[in-house]
């Protein structure tokens, strides 16, 4: 039981930084675009 919570664990923290990394990547296109780099 301890490992599979801790599988979980690993899973969703990497989802999450998976996310947040693909939200950064968007809004800093956005941005760039904004300013006039694309």
């Amino acid at each position: 039981m301890y490992l599979v919570s801790l599988c979980l664990t690993t899973y969703f923290s990497r989802s999450a930084l998976l996310l947040l990394s693909l939200v950064n990547d968007s809004t800093l296109l956005n941005f760039k675009c904004q300013i006039g780099w694309c």
